[in-house]
């Protein structure tokens, strides 16, 4: 956006002229002294904006998705009666259809309180994308015909999350001991997410082949969630209780994506060789273009909760919770026996998917019941020793019927004794004590110690438990210095592994638990250290500091067999560091910054073979064969945050600068071979390394706010916004039906604001 000063930049007359037009000066005089008595206010802002561009990473967090000049009016108003009852009206952004946000509240100090909301929330993807896909945001997709031709593209469009929500709380005091409480939101969600799904191309469109592809099938998302909570309280000097209800409902307009095939995007189906591929989709196919969508579902609670004062020292709280959680939406429609399911249906969507023989019910009949229990402690057990103890308990029982969702007819080898769906439950114990005792000259020492087990039915491992001992030392009441130092170590340990194959094909390392592969992640042995810095210091009075670190390593301890099967994660590792400072030029200038730096890392062992059969892959020692290429990978997450801003006062005006430089770099280090002694780091066909990605913002705003009078100001913002993306994913990618999706790697955005304020 290329603007000229006298655009940009508006002179003393200028601004006044301005000002005297929207505002007549004659009535934003008012009485100081009622001015400084009363609790009402009432502030109204006309915002203009000229925006030369929104790039797609700008706005998947700003909303905004329109360039050019626009305008808006924020309010923020406040009126107390005599008789105490209060009235407030906010609101922000209205008028930008998608981030516009509206509040008001009315009540009796005391007594009754209403209250409504109302808010907009659009999320963009952050990526263009050309496509001839018809019916983007409905349940009925129907892919390109133009299969790889220029045109299968086309017109640029962008994916995007409208939300809009509408809320009503309120409360009533009933008695000087009671109170009535309740509040509703209703949130409607619509539009479209990336997704796609595998398929084949037409038989005989190359080479007389079936060829795998991918193509590209947004999902629709069309919800709305409905929420309601009512609770009645009741208190006293020494006891306070609260008994609720509350209700979560979640209804999703579409219960299935249907799609309609285009050219080169079929179901996967069978090639005896060259030239007789199956042409027509079977009864019981397994590639039936359809995707299940989220199914509706309620969740319903009743709870109790509490606390008594036994003295002012000692005091106990508890909570109880019902929870029933259930899911009976329909099923996909059965096949039937119409005519449009039979095996010479071809190239079209049948009417429904196909039910294994055992599958009467139409729905899943999904019943989960919870029931939880916590209490804490505390107590002040002398005058320099603080005691603290809580425990929470969580039973989580699944109820939902088990059938036979596959059985010996789907694949009489994979499945011959059928397979059902699987149940959750869970039984859950966390406790947490802490002993805290102060120290001369204002050092304190507290200790922990965390207990977290968790007992999982029919799980890889059904029982895991983690003990954590913490032990911290903070230093207050330092006009200088002030910090803490906190260093915890937990183990992690579990029951007995249920194997997936315990029979492992003969001369074969197994890769099942038996080698204590680190997978999955939260069954397996895990030994975890961290430590935490953090110190406050003022060195002089015009100047104050805060620095931070945080260090932690995580172990997965195992004794694997020598040689490839060492598979899994072995450790992890987080650094955390920082500061922030703020110095004081002077009475009218003000300096601030802070930078972080964070990084986590993992190590991990793996395999890679082209899986010649579905049993145990031949892997014996070190040996490097056809069937098993060891590998690692050392994932390194790194992200950093600068920021620097002043702000100071000359005359009229109170002017500010603000910049922000962000940076995260995901790297994946893979080696192939490690094994070999570095005698060769080849890369196996069909395997590749993979690059770097980084993501990068540099941000600059200058704001400036003039006052004309107490009543009216006049604020003027300019924001210079850059962002880079080097992300392979979506350099440049096309889907099999022609879709194309991009990034640009770099992105600006101007923009540059007028805000008139007055208060009345």
């Amino acid at each position: 956006m290329n603007m000229s000063h006298d655009k940009v930049f508006f002179s003393r007359s200028l601004i006044a002229v301005a000002v005297a037009l929207a505002f007549p000066a004659g009535n934003a005089i008012a009485d100081e002294a009622e001015a400084l008595t009363s609790p009402d206010r009432s502030e109204v802002s006309l915002k203009v904006m000229d925006l030369n561009k929104v790039n797609p990473l700008y706005r998947l967090y700003s909303g905004m998705d329109r360039s050019g000049l626009l305008g808006s009016v924020e309010l923020d108003l406040v009126r107390r009666s005599e008789d105490g009852v209060w009235a407030r009206v906010n609101g922000r952004d209205l008028g930008l259809s998608g981030i516009q946000q509206f509040g008001a509240s009315y009540e009796k100090q005391g007594d009754w309180r209403i209250g409504i909301g109302y808010n907009e929330i659009t999320k963009y993807a952050p990526y263009t994308i050309n496509t001839k896909v018809g019916g983007v945001g409905t349940d009925a997709l129907t892919l390109n015909q133009d299969w790889r031709s220029s045109s299968g593209l086309g017109a640029e469009t962008s994916l995007k999350l409208e939300r809009t929500e509408t809320s009503i709380t309120g409360s009533k005091l009933l008695s000087e001991a009671f109170k009535f409480n309740f509040s509703a939101k209703m949130e409607d969600k619509k539009g479209a997410i990336m997704s796609s799904m595998i398929g084949s191309t037409l038989n005989g469109q190359v080479a007389g082949r079936n060829y795998s592809t991918m193509y590209f099938t947004p999902q629709p998302e069309n919800f709305k969630h409905n929420q309601f909570e009512a609770t009645l309280d009741y208190f006293t000097q020494k006891m306070q209780f609260t008994g609720g209800y509350y209700g979560s409902f979640f209804n999703n307009a579409n219960s299935a994506l249907n799609i309609t095939p285009g050219n080169n995007s079929i179901p996967t189906l069978p090639c005896a060789s060259p030239g007789t591929c199956v042409t027509a989709l079977p009864l019981g196919a397994q590639g039936i273009p359809w995707i299940a969508l989220p199914p509706d579902n309620r969740a319903q609670q009743l709870f109790f909760s509490g606390a008594y004062n036994f003295t002012d020292k000692t005091r106990v709280s508890f909570k109880w919770a019902k929870e029933r959680l259930t899911q009976e939406d329909s099923f996909i429609q059965n096949y039937g026996d119409t005519t449009a399911a039979s095996a010479t249906y071809t190239r079209q969507n049948p009417p429904g998917v196909p039910y294994a023989p055992g599958i009467t019910n139409n729905n899943l009949g999904g019943l989960v019941d919870t029931t939880s229990y916590f209490g804490m402690l505390t107590s002040k057990l002398t005058k320099d020793l603080d005691f603290a103890a809580s425990w929470r308990f969580e039973d989580r029982a699944d109820k939902t019927p088990q059938r036979l969702y596959l059985d010996s007819t789907a694949n009489a080898i994979e499945y011959p004794n059928g397979v059902t769906n699987s149940r959750e439950s869970h039984q859950i114990n966390r406790g947490k004590f802490d002993l805290s005792y102060r120290l001369p000259d204002g050092y304190r020492v507290v200790g922990g110690f965390d207990y977290d087990e968790k007992k999982t039915p029919s799980a890889y491992r059904e029982s895991v438990a983690e003990k954590t001992v913490r032990l911290e030392l903070r230093k207050s009441m330092s006009e200088t210095v002030n910090g803490s130092v906190k260093i915890s170590h937990g183990d992690r340990t579990g029951g007995t592994w249920h194997l997936l194959n315990g029979t492992p094909e003969p001369g074969a390392t197994t890769f099942s638990t038996t080698t204590g592969v680190a997978a999955p992640l939260q069954f397996a042995d895990r030994t975890r250290d961290k430590a935490r810095a953090m110190v406050d210091w003022a060195p002089a009075e015009q100047l104050s500091m805060q620095f931070f670190y945080e260090q932690g390593k995580d172990s997965y301890n195992f004794t694997p067999p020598s040689g490839n099967a060492q598979m899994g994660m072995t450790e992890g590792k987080t650094q955390l560091y920082g500061f922030d400072l703020a110095y004081r030029i002077n009475d009218d200038w003000k300096a601030q910054g802070y930078y972080s730096y964070n990084e986590n890392k993992t190590h991990q062992n793996a395999v890679y073979t082209p899986r010649i059969n579905a049993a145990d892959q031949p892997c014996v020692g070190v040996t490097v064969t056809t069937t098993c290429v060891p590998w690692t990978a050392d994932l390194s997450l790194k992200g950093s945050v600068l920021g620097v801003g002043v702000k100071g006062r000359v005359t009229r005006w109170e002017l500010g600068a603000d910049y922000l430089l962000s940076e995260d770099t995901t790297s994946y280090n893979i080696l192939f071979n490690p094994l070999l002694n570095g005698a060769g780091n080849s890369v196996p066909s069909g395997a590749g390394l993979l690059p770097d990605t980084k993501y990068t913002l540099n941000r600059l705003k200058l704001f400036g706010t003039y006052t004309y009078t107490k009543q009216t100001r006049v604020r003027l913002d300019y924001i210079y916004d850059v962002r880079k993306m080097d992300d392979y994913t979506w350099a440049n990618w096309t889907y099999s039906d022609g879709t194309r999706v991009n990034v640009d790697p770099k992105q600006t955005t101007q923009f540059a604001g007028i805000t008139f304020i007055h208060s009345f």
